[in-house]
């Protein structure tokens, strides 16, 4: 549905209409966004875990050159 003033200045005024959605679309997308929602917080999760594990890497590998490092003195 657009503005009524269509040949004159128009004011840009637009509404979408979408016709009803069927009875099986009704029953089934919400268990669909919450599928979705879930996967992505379970991504989010593992993304936090990544991090760490990082972390964790990067200490390690500090460590491992600390080590070599003392290995070359004696």
């Amino acid at each position: 549905m657009a503005c009524k003033a269509k040949n004159e200045d128009p004011c840009e005024y637009f509404i979408w209409i979408d016709p009803p959605m069927c009875e099986r679309a009704v029953q089934v997308i919400p268990g669909l966004l919450r599928r979705i929602n879930g996967n992505a917080e379970e991504v989010r999760r593992l993304m936090v875990q990544i991090k760490g594990k990082q972390e964790q890497l990067v200490t390690y590998e500090k460590k491992l050159r600390s080590y070599k490092w003392k290995e070359k003195i004696l």
